[in-house]
Parts: C-alpha cells; structure tokens; sequence
C-alpha cells in the first residue's frame, strides 16, 4: 500500500486511515511507550525522547494517515506536552484540531455511518470469494494452496460480518437481562468496561476521554445524584474543544467501542 498524502487523509474514512497505518508506519513492532512520556519523566529526557520519536514519523509513509486518527481520536491537548502521533506533539494536535475542528466533527460523523457499508463491502467480497475458481496452476499440489488459501478468505470474511451483524442488531445486556427476569445487578467491572484513566471510547454520544474512574460508591451517588449507584466515570468530550468533565454512570454496552486503551495502570480515586 503507498504512502497517503494529507488531502488524501482528510478524505478517507476511519478503516481506510487504519489500515495504511497497519500495513505502512515504520513504527510497527516498536514499543507505543516510546510516543508517550512516561509517568514522572524528567522534561529534559522526555525532550530527548520525543525528537527521536518525530523524526521517526517524518519519514513514515503512514504519517498523514496517523495524523488524522489522532485528530478524530482528539488526542492532545494544549497544556500538556505527554506524546507524539503522526509527528505532532499533543500542543499540536490540540492547535490544529481547533483550526479544522468544524471538518473533523463531520469526518467523525461521517465514520460513524461507514458500518453499513463496511457491511456491504464485506458482503460483496465474500460472493465474489466463494464463486471463485481456485488457481489450478501448479498441479494438484499447488491446486490445493489455493484452495486451502480461498477457504481461509471465505472463513475471515464471514467472520467479519457476522461479527458486524451480531453488534448491530445485539440488544444492550442490561436490557437483555431485564427481558429475561433476571434482575441482579452485574459485577462492577462489567458495568464499568474497559473505562480507566486514559483510555478513550466512543458511542452515538460523542467520543470521550476517561479522567478518572470513581468506585466509592458515596461519592458516585453524589456526583450522578442517584441513590444506588456504585461507581462514576468523569469523562471529557474530546470532540468539543471546550467541552468540561462530568460524570456518567451508564452501563459498557455493545453500542461503546474503545479507541485507546488506558496506558497506565489503574488506580480508582476515591
């Protein structure tokens, strides 16, 4: 796959965006610790650090393409010099995505609705794939790569959709359960998801960033001003550029998909 300039970037959709960056960035089998400035790294160190980091992403064919992830993820932010992705510093990220903010709110929208023909795609090419007349050159032996080659495809492509169809049409668990009678209350680590300090998901709500994840259940009833509840997550919408943190308490469901994972370890505030 070549390399993609930035218009084509800003042109393509979010699966398009990552699959340059999976088949093309120099940086594949690096350590991702290596872009991020650890945790009570001295500046003068995570100085060093982060030149050798940009240097490595100004020759990467996969730059652009990482760069507008990076965008839409809403990563970085003004006052916090913490990373590097698609050669930019997290200050960077956070100027340009305040100057094409109102083209990235509409790329992200636009990405949101890329499933159905995501779907659609993967549906033609699996007919295409099972109709096919396997590569008989070679003899029987070289017959038989192919056709064990052509199974493999058809497998990974219905994978694939039945993987989309069961996420679209799959009810949320909780109102599964409800439907069923069964009433007891999940584990909290089930509620919660993979939300933990750092990490960020997104759902038809936004896409947010996890500050901090609260598990005292006093202060999550506080803060969501509801009796019972047993844990809080204060989030930030990174699609708003003055967006304020608040609290959610809504169950981890098959309609939230994380974008990054949390890069520390978890610590629950009090």
């Amino acid at each position: 796959m070549p390399s993609m300039t930035p218009e084509q970037a800003r042109r393509s959709r979010r699966d398009m965006l990552q699959a340059t960056v999976d088949a093309v960035a120099v940086c594949t089998g690096t350590d991702p610790e290596a872009f991020f400035r650890a945790d009570g790294e001295q500046y003068i160190v995570w100085q060093a650090r982060r030149a050798d980091a940009v240097r490595v992403c100004a020759g990467c064919p996969a730059r652009a393409a990482c760069e507008e992830l990076a965008l839409r993820d809403g990563d970085g932010r003004p006052d916090v010099d913490d990373m590097v992705r698609g050669g930019l510093t997290g200050p960077d990220l956070a100027a340009t995505r305040d100057q094409q903010s109102d083209r990235l709110t509409a790329a992200v929208a636009a990405d949101r609705d890329t499933e159905g023909r995501r779907l659609d795609d993967l549906t033609a090419q699996l007919q295409r794939a099972a109709v096919k007349n396997p590569d008989k050159t070679g003899g029987h032996r070289g017959a038989s790569r192919a056709q064990a080659a052509q199974n493999e495809q058809v497998r990974y492509l219905a994978d694939q959709i039945r993987s989309i169809r069961t996420a679209r049409r799959g009810p949320r668990r909780m109102e599964d359960r409800s439907m069923t009678g069964d009433h007891t209350p999940l584990p909290v680590n089930e509620e919660i998801g993979p939300r933990r300090p750092g990490a960020i998901y997104q759902n038809v709500d936004g896409r947010f960033e996890v500050l901090a994840l609260i598990t005292d259940p006093g202060e999550a009833a506080r803060l969501l001003r509801r009796d019972g509840a047993r844990w809080a997550v204060i989030v930030r919408d990174t699609l708003r550029p003055d967006g304020q943190p608040f609290a959610v308490g809504s169950v981890w469901t098959t309609s939230d998909y994380l974008i990054r994972p949390a890069r520390t370890a978890f610590a629950p505030a009090a």
